[in-house]
């Protein structure tokens, strides 16, 4: 059976690659860049992980185009405990404040990221 995973990701290139990873490790990958469409997708499906970004690149940027409204909504609307990991290129947010939002696991998107160790991690969360 695969691991459903919910993916809200802005930048096409890290999610292309780590899409691939995650399907070569027999993850089915539902990949959006708005939180509006990842809000619908996560009440439709049943996921065993999403992953979502934390600053989303829109025209006009506010609270409702950022990751932590789409933690807000799982954990406080849908009231669910899917683990929730979070990956930003934002290093100026502290670990400990995403985690307290709602987050299972923090990734900073940075020059050295490894996606192959990623892949493993959320592996490990998702058993």
């Amino acid at each position: 059976m695969q691991n459903k995973i919910l993916f809200l990701e802005d930048n096409v290139d890290f999610a292309l690659v780590l899409t691939e990873f995650l399907k070569n490790h027999n993850c089915d990958v539902s990949w959006t860049s708005e939180v509006t469409k990842a809000k619908k997708l996560f009440v439709e499906g049943q996921f065993d992980l999403v992953i979502s970004d934390l600053h989303l690149k829109t025209p006009h940027y506010d609270s409702e185009s950022s990751g932590f409204n789409l933690i807000d909504f799982i954990r406080n609307q849908v009231k669910s405990n899917v683990p929730i990991v979070v990956t930003t290129g934002l290093e100026l947010i502290p670990e400990d404040q995403i985690l307290r939002h709602g987050a299972n696991y923090v990734c900073y998107k940075t020059a050295n990221f490894q996606f192959d160790e990623f892949v493993r991690t959320i592996l490990k969360l998702i058993k």
